[in-house]
């Protein structure tokens, strides 16, 4: 019958889900390979997925696929069924043109099949092989607009086959040659079960432009895992249903004149023939394992097997192989993959994030030039040479005020005053630092203590630094270089007259006796003497120390410049 008496009703679609269900398996991966399939969109080799390549991205193929097919020769008297293997060769091509909008074209070749000696009189049987153009096919794919991330996408796709071999009536794998054009509708789900799991499923109906062949239903199911990052597996369950009469019928006929003519007047005419069976496993149903392998960015190819476990009569096609190599790529010139608003022909930089302000080459601006860009950075005017957190916060690990990478001393003790480069400040450099100093004006090379006071271990008022008997007694005499003498010794130096060391001078008294108290609390004798100068007037003179000789009491000078308790000193002979 033909599929103008066909009546699409409920039972059909109830078939039609519950396959759709029974196909579904449990899957391992999602395939991130994009490949274009025989149907010249994106997805496994019979069935397409529900995503779409995105605006001006694009696919070209070039797909073989061969398989060996039984035929019924009449030759002379005798009657023979050779094996031809037959080839079809496929130009499929996809381009993106909205996010959620693809279109394909497919252009098939056939080599090596067999038509009918005379299409009107299938018991003829088969002719010579031949080669030719077997069919184009055009695609549109809609893809709801759902988020490109989403796990879940569904698109409907459109499409129609216009074939070119009137002769090939009972088909080539049902798809690639047969008489007159179809016209599909399909509905495509793509579910992302983890990050290397994907399943697709087809749920589809073809309206046949045939005099002779009835509408399809089409049901698939597909799983694609990619364990490997250059490698995906795929499994696919492909069914194509006729409403009734099939290129199927026609072979079947062969073998039950009167179920598919009634009488004889047209028998052998397929345009005459009948089939009001709805049968799910003999028209075409295959089973498509299938592997990928990733070249690169943009190439990758692509092999499978299509076993028929349709319950067909002979003539039989057991199996197809099919192995192609895609091309997958955008138009630069009109792309701007991510948003930034520079086209990807002049992006040096395909991945900027979302909201990423850039440059006039698409690179994410980074005023401060700390590495991260301004779109992320949290302190955008971080100082040149400073260490960043990911947030592009600069660091600080001692906490002295100075980054990290400028600074050039990164631990120093907390509290500790620093100059710009981080370096804790020791005015008189003994060590230690200004803020633990005790002594701040400690003499240039004098040992000092955890403090920053001069060492003097015997207590004699000298530091080590320049003490030549550091163990004197405690109380004992000491000359200036803090050697023990003994009370006669340092008597007999001191008779008639003494040697004293001369600091400063005021005219006030008061600041005199300041200035004598203030050495007498570092521990020196110090007086205040009582001098008229002429043409200057009256003086205090303030003086430190008594000496025997003037070298002893340069070095006490000398001593009292390291100390810097003095900055003027004037050794001087004073009487008793």
């Amino acid at each position: 019958m033909g599929r103008n008496n066909i009546i699409f009703n409920f039972k059909s679609i109830w078939v039609l889900v519950l396959l759709s269900l029974f196909y579904t398996l449990p899957s391992f991966s999602q395939n991130n390979i994009l490949g274009t399939s025989f149907e010249g969109g994106r997805g496994l080799i019979y069935m397409q997925s529900a995503r779409t390549y995105g605006s001006a991205h694009y696919s070209l193929g070039l797909q073989g696929l061969t398989m060996q097919r039984e035929y019924f020769v009449q030759e002379a008297s005798e009657f023979k069924v050779p094996k031809d293997n037959t080839t079809i060769i496929g130009i499929p091509a996809t381009i993106g043109i909205t996010d959620f909008i693809d279109l394909s074209a497919s252009f098939y070749f056939y080599h090596d099949a067999r038509p009918y000696k005379n299409k009107f009189d299938i018991y003829d049987y088969y002719n010579s092989s031949e080669s030719g153009i077997g069919s184009t096919r055009l695609g549109l794919k809609i893809r709801l607009p759902l988020n490109q991330e989403n796990r879940f996408q569904i698109a409907t796709k459109l499409g129609a086959t216009f074939n070119n071999s009137k002769s090939q009536i009972d088909g080539l794998n049902y798809r690639w040659s047969r008489i007159d054009n179809d016209f599909e509708i399909s509905l495509l789900e793509t579910i992302n079960l983890t990050s290397n799991a994907t399943l697709h499923f087809e749920q589809g109906y073809v309206v046949s432009g045939s005099e002779i062949f009835d509408d399809q239903l089409v049901i698939a199911a597909g799983l694609n895992v990619h364990p490997l990052t250059k490698y995906s597996f795929g499994l696919e369950l492909h069914n194509r249903t006729f409403m009734g009469v099939s290129p199927q019928t026609v072979v079947t006929s062969i073998y039950d004149h009167l179920k598919y003519w009634e009488g004889y007047a047209h028998l052998g005419d397929p345009n005459f023939i009948k089939d009001d069976d709805i049968d799910f496993f003999e028209d075409f149903f295959v089973v498509v394992p299938s592997i990928s392998y990733k070249v690169n960015d943009s190439f990758n190819i692509r092999a499978g097997i299509a076993i028929n476990i349709a319950d067909q009569k002979g003539p039989e096609e057991p199996f197809q192989f099919a192995i192609g190599i895609t091309y997958n790529n955008a138009l630069k010139f009109i792309v701007d993959s991510d948003k930034d608003g520079i086209k990807d022909s002049r992006d040096k930089e395909l991945f900027t994030p979302k909201g990423y302000p850039v440059d006039s080459y698409g690179v994410s601006r980074d005023s401060d030039g700390d590495g991260v860009p301004d779109g992320h950075d949290n302190q955008p005017n971080t100082p040149k040479g400073a260490i960043v957190s990911e947030l592009g916060v600069a660091i600080d690990s001692d906490g002295d005020g100075v980054y990290d990478g400028i600074d050039i001393e990164p631990d120093t003790p907390k509290g500790c005053e620093v100059d710009a480069y981080g370096i804790a400040l020791d005015d008189d450099n003994d060590g230690v630092p200004n803020s633990f100093d005790k002594e701040l004006n400690t003499p240039n090379r004098f040992e000092v203590d955890e403090k920053g006071v001069a060492l003097d271990d015997d207590g004699d008022g000298v530091p080590n630094s320049i003490d030549k008997e550091t163990n004197t007694p405690k109380g004992h005499p000491i000359n200036e270089n803090g050697v023990a003498i003994t009370p006669l010794e340092k008597q007999a130096q001191i008779q008639s007259h003494y040697y004293s060391i001369h600091v400063s001078s005021f005219r006030s008294e008061n600041l005199a006796n300041s200035e004598v108290a203030l050495f007498r609390l570092r521990g020196n004798e110090a007086s205040k003497v009582f001098t008229n100068v002429p043409e200057k007037g009256n003086w205090y003179r303030v003086y430190v120390g008594r000496y025997a000789t003037e070298a002893e009491a340069k070095q006490a000078a000398q001593v009292l410049r390291d100390r810097g308790y003095a900055s003027y000193t004037n050794v001087m002979k004073l009487e008793k």
